[in-house]
């Protein structure tokens, strides 16, 4: 198997691999037989460091000619929008916890705004769409209490969606 390699060296399908590990241990610390919103919101910061720094790297063209025009290599690497699954597949378990959600809502605010600064407009709309997501499921759970909906509404006010 064929892997392209970014210019730091590491592949994309590793950096995947990664942010889904992630993922999965914030979401196994927010199951109710482990309830620690302390390791999930940890692990949403190294999602949102990791996240930051890959929307400010210009994504490499998917098709490589050589210069001796003999290989031609085209590349479907995951693109941005599968690496912020990662906190999408959080937001799906964090309604639970105000506070997690509150985390959750200002990574992928910050990754946006990273996105934004390098120039990816893109990304920083697939960001923001991601924001509004988490801010629709947490507010479609009925664990939240009058005031921590009212703080939900209010972030996501802050930050529409744009397109």
């Amino acid at each position: 198997m064929v892997s392209r390699l970014r210019p730091s060296g590491i592949s994309s399908r590793l950096w995947d691999t990664g942010l889904r590990q992630l993922a999965d241990i914030a979401v196994k610390a927010l199951s109710p037989s482990v309830n620690d919103p302390t390791t999930a919101t940890t692990c949403i910061g190294y999602l949102q460091a990791i996240l930051e720094q890959l929307a400010a790297q210009v994504q490499p063209a998917a098709v490589r000619r050589y210069p001796d025009m003999n290989v031609t290599l085209v590349m479907r690497p995951p693109g941005f929008v599968t690496h912020l699954e990662a906190l999408v597949q959080i937001g799906r378990y964090a309604t639970t916890d105000a506070r997690v959600v509150e985390v959750l809502l200002h990574a992928t605010h910050r990754v946006a705004q990273a996105a934004m600064e390098a120039g990816a407009t893109e990304y920083a709309a697939e960001a923001r769409l991601v924001t509004n997501r988490i801010a629709r499921r947490a507010l479609g759970s009925d664990t939240l209490d009058e005031e921590e909906r009212a703080a939900v509404t209010a972030f996501v006010g802050r930050f529409p969606a744009r397109r």
